[in-house]
């Protein structure tokens, strides 16, 4: 998954629209959408609880969970 990766490299029309870790690639939520391109569950996942007042330290999955389950 992209998330795991060191570093996100996002082409759109042979363009290089984003060269940067997964966190602040995905950060750019609305214009991956607009380029068909989904955002990683966890990222989502995190987005919506830190809405409702849930902040995590952490993207990854079993790291979220660790963080949740305290």
């Amino acid at each position: 998954e992209a998330y795991l990766s060191d570093r996100v490299i996002v082409l759109n029309k042979g363009e290089v629209m984003f060269n940067s870790s997964p966190k602040e690639v995905f950060e750019h939520e609305e214009e991956l959408l607009k380029m068909d391109l989904d955002i990683p569950f966890a990222h989502k996942l995190k987005k919506e609880l830190e809405r409702n007042g849930i902040k995590l330290s952490s993207s990854d999955e079993k790291e979220m969970v660790k963080e949740l389950c305290q």
